[in-house]
């Protein structure tokens, strides 16, 4: 099973806050940016009802510096980069991100919804183009890709 690069985006960022300061979602915006820094290992991952291999995960790796960038690698190879929007005010939380990388989904938009519980995060993405998910689980033919990460211990 092929492995789309964009599917493994997570989310944060801070792109499109709102002009107002102290504006409640601003806040929560900037609450979850700042929970949200740092490196995230996949340590599972379904798509379409099916669960990815530990082989298929293994190095699979986040890094978000609390800017705007994500960046996803397999070890050294680079799978996305991209920009990301996120509201924590909505329920499930929700993320729109866009590839800025080179591959057939450059500008597109994947829209997530994900979760975050101490130093694990859960997304749930459609493919580009589609609904986004309501909860998170897949089934087959959805087109959904849940992964769930772990902060990297340093």
């Amino acid at each position: 099973m092929r492995l789309h690069a964009a599917a493994f985006v997570v989310l944060f960022a801070g792109v499109g806050l709102p002009a107002m300061a102290g504006d409640a979602k601003e806040e929560a915006v900037m609450k979850d940016v700042e929970s949200l820094k740092g490196t995230w290992v996949v340590v599972s991952a379904e798509r379409d009802g099916r669960k990815l291999t530990d082989e298929q995960i293994k190095g699979v790796m986040l890094t978000f510096d609390g800017g705007e960038k994500v960046v996803v690698k397999k070890g050294d190879q680079p799978l996305f980069e991209g920009t990301i929007k996120i509201d924590p005010t909505k329920k499930p939380k929700t993320q729109d991100s866009t590839q800025t990388s080179e591959g057939e989904n450059k500008g597109k938009i994947t829209l997530s919804i994900y979760e975050v519980e101490g130093d694990t995060l859960k997304i749930c993405s459609a493919e580009p183009g589609k609904d986004r998910p309501a909860e998170f689980s897949t089934q087959p033919g959805s087109g959904h890709f849940l992964r769930v990460y772990k902060r990297e211990k340093k």
